[in-house]
């Protein structure tokens, strides 16, 4: 059995990755469907990456968020304005990322899973999956610590970041190291 291109039908093995590729978000997709995508398709943008099923940002060169679906602004709680031009920590609400200038510009900001994943997506072409965060956030003027799962996979000049999990992190005590 052979996997095809959901969109034109093409073998992914001929003009596209095969199984076990990096192509991860968009799966199902051969590369030139991916690009054509992202620059001459009609269907609109956010309609494409709400079909997607699952919690996706879209980000440019700079790491800044241009868009994301419906299911990532839901897990999020907020509203399309809010995440577009942000970065990534600003929206999760990095402890960081209010300080020094804000997400990407503290020191804390270079061993930032999110962002090293990003980048290095964005820099290799080779995407992520479900790679393991630990950000701090602030909840209600407190700092708690997330448990993040994510998976990158680069597009065109763009690199989509897939929210696979977001939950709490279970506290760290004394008799639990």
């Amino acid at each position: 059995m052979q996997d095809v291109c959901s969109w034109c039908g093409m073998g992914l093995d001929v003009r596209g990755p095969a199984r076990g590729s990096s192509r991860y978000i968009t799966h199902g997709m051969c590369e030139d469907c991916a690009k054509r995508l992202l620059t001459e398709l009609s269907i609109p943008l956010g309609e494409f990456l709400d079909s997607l099923g699952a919690p996706i940002l879209l980000l440019g060169s700079d790491l800044q968020i241009r868009t994301g679906n419906k299911k990532a602004r839901e897990l999020l709680g907020k509203g399309l304005s809010s995440i577009e031009g942000s970065m990534p920590g600003e929206i999760i609400g990095c402890v960081h990322s209010r300080v020094g200038g804000g997400c990407g510009k503290t020191a804390h900001c270079a061993s930032c899973t999110i962002r090293m994943s990003l980048s290095e997506t964005y820099a290799t072409g080779n995407g992520l999956l479900r790679v393991p965060a630990y950000p701090d956030v602030e909840v209600e003027s407190e700092v708690r610590r997330l448990s993040i799962l994510i998976s990158t996979e680069k597009v065109g000049d763009a690199v989509l970041l897939r929210i696979d999990e977001l939950v709490e992190a279970p506290e760290v005590r004394g008799s639990d190291l």
